[in-house]
């Protein structure tokens, strides 16, 4: 399967990349309550990474079959672990991170499914890119210490995204397995 995926060392899958890297500093830093500031701009960079790799990879015909693992691998581990320190550090729900674990679990196994039985990985959509959009936006609500309602609010437009993606990749599923 690893040799079907095709070159690995591109610009847009580094870029993936140092969004895992990037998750490692920002959880540390929210565990250890640095600097808001420092935080922030890491975060805002790690987040601009997950935009810039998609938008190299199309702008340079860099797509490929490991960009599309590595692109949501990178956005699930990214969010699980700054998500966990946001939790533990009481700045966000523990529900919430778990109703996205939930839908990732899902997702992946989903996409596992179809990835052996068809052969194929389904890349990511635009509904799932606003989904994980809106939970970085909810993490920097969190970080930047904004108000119980505007962090609340937050975090119920990213659930509200994760349950459409979450649909929209279930029904994309259930007709992929149907056309098998």
């Amino acid at each position: 399967m690893l040799a079907q995926l095709g070159p690995f060392w591109t610009i847009p899958n580094g870029l993936s990349l140092t969004r895992v890297v990037l998750a490692v500093p920002i959880t540390i830093l929210i565990l250890q309550q640095a600097a808001i500031w420092l935080v922030t701009v890491l975060l805002v960079l790690a987040a601009s990474t997950d935009w810039l790799d998609g938008h190299v990879a199309r702008r340079t015909g860099t797509t490929s079959e490991w960009g599309k693992v590595l692109d949501p691998a990178a956005d699930k581990i990214a969010v699980f672990a700054i998500g966990a320190a946001l939790v533990l550090t009481q700045q966000l729900p523990l529900w919430f991170l778990c109703a996205i674990a939930a839908r990732d679990v899902l997702i992946v196994a989903g996409g596992a499914v179809l990835a052996r039985g068809m052969g194929v990985v389904q890349a990511s959509t635009p509904i799932g890119k606003a989904a994980v959009t809106a939970i970085g936006v909810a993490f920097l609500a969190a970080i930047l210490q904004a108000g119980a309602p505007v962090i609340s609010a937050c975090v119920w437009a990213a659930v509200a995204l994760l349950v459409a993606s979450f649909t929209h990749y279930l029904l994309r599923y259930l007709r992929l397995r149907r056309s098998a």
